[in-house]
């Protein structure tokens, strides 16, 4: 579990937090390779361009941290073998290899810039070797005036060890030739020997020559040879460059007033912190052809989570990234939230958590933004809105009871089946409640409601904590009984937000037999309720191979298992995202053969089959799938009319309570516009109420072509226009839509005004 359980709306704007946040995420860290370059070339980069055949690209790449990539590409060491993750995988990816193939097919010495800021600074460096060359390179680049001073009548030093049979002499030549196109002086024969003098002349001297001992301590302009803060002197020509290169900065910094050590701590060699998922590596022996050795390198990259989780595919970023838009989209005082809808679109489900080997968990962020954006009254009201209102329709005389067993006046347990069972499958509530009744004598409550957890989700603490008043007044009327949940939701929020005691039905039925024994292979998919909920696992197998199934899954999907689209009410701000969530778990739940899904949450079930997958609740098959059984995923008005159909059902059979029936509408729909109302949230009731309005205050308009009538109502904050006709027996549907646009009707026109 991540350190920062405690983020919370009072913090989510700390920069404090937010640079905690971005530490966990290591997807931004260079590859191991490039940490340990002391340069830093991106052989990464360089062996992707260069295994796709696009040579110049490559060595765009590699020089562009290399002062002399020529030379360079012919003398370098690689340490950066010693990091490659293929070493223990059939050997390290050659780049040295893939250096000098670029080198002698494209390479060219590099260019000096069109432009350059001079600066008013003078600079000295003694000794024309690697070092001293390395140096004037990046001074001369910045705008400095760079003369060299060299005992001897060539640059070079210890590359004339190499030369001509490493490195050829018009190779070094060739690279060279930029010190003269950025116009840095050379005078060969010269020898140094009283420094201080020289600095009478110039404004920094850079001693890259070891003949000249002693460090100067009085003159802070002289940066010596030896002068490597937190590095150890490393040998090759690698080194040597950096050697230079990091002097040149240390002039750089001092001219301009800079600490000397304050964020240096990654120049140089440096293990990185990037993680890199090497559960499925094959081993690969170097090859020949320097296409396919550079295919050998294996892109590393930390984004274990980005590659499961649907929501974090959509935006195209990784958590990192997220992290800093959230950040930025909070702090927004006016303007356009760019961000809001991917604030709202994650399912909060936690896969990312436990994926994350540093337990970065950005649910805790984009709730925390949620509260935050309610508290602020920046979250757009259209956001969730449906979604509560959902919730309320739970809360409500339509569907909310809680009641003894019939003949009872006290309760061992009480039965939560949660709004989602109730709305998908009525009749299996009616179903689980009886054969509790008959296991359990001394009582089964019966408690229809809401856990709360979509005004949780929604960020909205006070309507989650109105919900959860009402919840609590329910239960303590009953005598506080133990809760017995159906829902792995439902479990972990009494458990978190209410701290009730709860057990979970599964651990009551896991002894059972089911009334069905067909043998049948699925895999079974868990709940993001019960992610962390190892005994709820545990009682769901027990109760599949009592059901006589045979299960099968990967067993990286147990607490990193996929999310289905439907938490932290993804599929109410945007159905296109949470569409592309339940098919990114899919994928994750098909193997070779793609087998039924078992899920112990009735959400998880419902958007499987929306996408066509057969798709079982465990419950169903533990009881039987009878004719009563619907299978399938509801639409939002059938759920609430299996709601109030199941309460009153209920109380008639169980309690012999009579209880009014609505009045029925007969709306006639066809199969487009039923989806188009289910995408846009539009519900029969609303259409029902439109036309009610309509016909009693005869506020409708007419279409003179077809008789159409057309009529709005707004009961809430939204604006309801349906198109119908009436029609013996019903109404006819022929369009509807919403907005929340206010408007004021007018008769001015019309009365000349």
């Amino acid at each position: 579990m991540t350190k920062f359980d405690s983020i919370h709306s009072e913090n989510i704007t700390s920069q404090e937090v937010l640079h905690q946040l971005e530490a966990l995420c290591t997807a931004e860290e260079p590859a191991a390779c490039t940490a340990m370059c002391p340069l830093h070339v991106d052989a990464r980069g360089m062996c992707r361009l260069m295994g796709e055949g696009d040579f110049q690209s490559a060595f765009k790449i590699y020089q562009k941290q290399v002062p002399f990539p020529l030379i360079l590409a012919y003398t370098c060491n690689a340490p950066c073998k010693k990091s490659c993750i293929r070493k223990d995988y059939g050997g390290a990816v050659d780049v040295d290899k893939l250096e000098r193939k670029l080198a002698e097919t494209v390479g060219k010495p590099r260019k000096a810039p069109v432009f350059l800021q001079r600066k008013n600074k003078k600079v000295a460096i003694i000794g024309g070797g690697v070092r001293g060359m390395s140096a004037a390179h990046d001074l001369a680049r910045k705008g400095y005036s760079v003369i060299i001073y060299e005992k001897s009548n060539v640059l070079g030093g210890k590359l004339w060890e190499l030369i001509p049979e490493q490195l050829p002499l018009e190779v070094f030549e060739r690279d060279q030739t930029i010190l003269r196109d950025l116009k840095v002086k050379i005078e060969y024969g010269a020898e140094i020997k009283n420094v201080p003098a020289l600095l009478e002349e110039v404004d920094g001297v850079y001693i890259a020559t070891s003949s000249i001992k002693g460090l100067f301590e009085d003159y802070k302009m002289i940066v010596p040879r030896e002068c490597k803060i937190g590095l150890r002197p490393r040998n090759g020509i690698v080194y040597e460059m950096f050697d230079g290169r990091y002097s040149g900065a240390t002039l750089d910094r001092l001219f301009q007033g800079v600490n000397l050590e304050v964020g240096r701590e990654k120049e140089g060699s440096y293990r990185t912190s990037l993680l890199t998922n090497q559960k499925n590596l094959s081993v690969e022996h170097p090859k020949d052809e320097v296409i396919e050795e550079a295919q050998r390198c294996i892109q590393c990259k930390c984004e274990m989570c980005v590659e499961k989780c649907g929501f974090l595919q959509e935006y195209g970023k990784n958590p990192r990234q997220y992290v800093r838009e959230v950040y930025n989209n909070l702090s927004i005082a006016m303007g356009t939230h760019h961000a809001n809808k991917m604030i709202n679109t994650c399912a909060l489900c936690r896969q990312c958590e436990a994926i994350c080997p540093n337990g970065l968990d950005m649910s805790k962020v984009f709730l925390a933004a949620r509260e935050k954006m309610v508290e602020t009254k920046k979250m757009p009201p259209s956001a969730f809105e449906f979604g509560l209102l959902d919730m309320e329709h739970s809360m409500s005389e339509s569907h909310f009871l809680v009641k003894h067993q019939a003949g009872f006046d006290s309760s061992k347990v009480l039965f939560f089946p949660g709004c989602q069972l109730t709305a998908s499958e009525p009749d299996l509530v009616k179903a689980i409640y009886q054969d509790l009744c008959g296991r359990i004598p001394e009582g089964v409550g019966l408690f229809l409601s809401c856990c709360g957890i979509l005004g949780k989700w929604a960020g909205d603490k006070e309507v989650f904590e109105k919900v959860k008043s009402q919840v609590v007044r329910g239960w303590e009327e009953l005598g506080k009984p133990k809760i017995l949940t159906a829902c792995p939701t439902c479990n972990e929020t009494f458990k978190k937000e209410y701290g009730m005691e709860v057990e979970s039905l599964f651990e009551i039925l896991k002894e059972c037999q089911s009334k069905e024994q067909e043998k049948k292979r699925m895999v079974l998919h868990h709940a993001c309720g019960a992610r962390y909920d190892g005994e709820m696992k545990e009682s769901v197998l027990q109760l599949a191979n009592n059901c006589q199934l045979e299960i099968t899954g990967r067993d990286d999907l147990q607490e990193e298992s996929p999310c289905c689209g439907y938490g932290g009410l993804a599929s109410i701000a945007d159905e296109d995202v949470a569409d592309h969530i339940t098919e990114v778990s899919l994928e994750q739940l098909s193997g070779e053969e793609e087998l039924p899904i078992l899920t112990y949450c009735v959400n998880c079930r419902d958007r499987f089959l929306k996408k066509g997958r057969e798709s079982w609740h465990i419950l169903e098959v533990f009881y039987g799938k009878t004719d009563k059984i619907r299978h399938c995923s509801p639409t939002w008005s059938e759920r609430r009319e299996n709601r109030e159909t199941l309460k009153r059902e209920i109380l008639r059979e169980l309690w012999e309570v009579e209880v009014k029936e609505q009045e029925k509408y007969n709306l006639i729909i066809d199969e487009e516009l039923e989806r188009k109302l289910e995408k846009t949230h539009i519900l029969h009731s609303d259409i029902v109420a439109v036309i009610k309005h309509a016909e009693k205050t005869k506020e409708r308009l007419i279409d003179p072509e077809n008789g159409h009538f057309t009529a709005y109502h707004r009961p809430g904050n939204v604006t309801f226009w349906v198109e119908y006709l009436v029609e013996s027996g019903g109404y006819h549907i022929y369009n509807a839509y919403s907005h929340r646009m206010d408007f004021i009707l007018d008769d001015s026109i019309t009365k000349g005004r």
